[in-house]
């Protein structure tokens, strides 16, 4: 489901920016702009943390929450959660180094700091064409140890990660599930009529 919509956001986002709809990395501060699709499941992770009333992703799964997270070994500027520094993150971008690896899940059973139990699932985001222009831009990335400006349509390009409690709170989970659901609706349905908004406003500009 995740990677549904972070697909049909990128087709979305790329029809805004022909209309005139500034689609940033640096929302949601830059005003006025949507996310890029990177930074949009960035926020959206976010949302399923804050959930949990929690900062802490770690802390939200001890609490049985589904968490998402999306990294990278060619982050842009303040991601200082990517690449990632734990043990699974790690393997996977190193599995997923292996092109031949793209069209095979990553996944693992774990352990959390109090002992429950979570499946971490990785899958690979392969990018698009509509991405190019952004992600070979130099001044996005921060640093030069993570700078790649040679990306081409269907390189893997970053690392989708769901991590959801196997434990006995099963009531919980499905509550989370669902909030997340509704998350992914009220967001995808907000952006879009933002779209559909700059869309009419670009047809009127080329009429005048």
């Amino acid at each position: 489901l995740i990677k549904v919509v972070n697909s049909l956001y990128t087709d979305v986002a790329a029809r805004a920016k022909k209309a005139g709809v500034v689609v940033s990395h640096r929302y949601p501060e830059l005003e006025g702009s949507i996310p890029i699709p990177a930074k949009f499941t960035i926020e959206l992770g976010q949302r399923m943390v804050d959930l949990a009333g929690s900062d802490d992703h770690d802390r939200a799964l001890d609490q049985s929450f589904l968490q998402l997270k999306l990294y990278s070994a060619h982050p842009f500027q303040r991601r200082n959660d990517s690449p990632p520094k734990y043990q699974f993150g790690k393997d996977a971008l190193a599995f997923y180094r292996d092109a031949g690896n793209k069209d095979r899940p990553f996944d693992r059973i774990e352990k959390t700091r109090v002992g429950a139990r979570v499946l971490r699932y990785a899958t690979p985001l392969i990018m698009k064409e509509q991405c190019l222009k952004c992600h070979n831009d130099p001044k996005l990335y921060e640093l030069d140890e993570f700078r790649k400006t040679d990306w081409k349509a269907g390189d893997i390009r970053g690392v989708l990660e769901v991590v959801c409690p196997l434990e006995n709170n099963a009531e919980q989970t499905q509550k989370t599930l669902l909030n997340t659901y509704l998350e992914v609706a009220g967001t995808g349905a907000a952006v879009l009529a933002l779209c559909s908004a700059g869309l009419m406003l670009g047809r009127r500009r080329r009429r005048v």
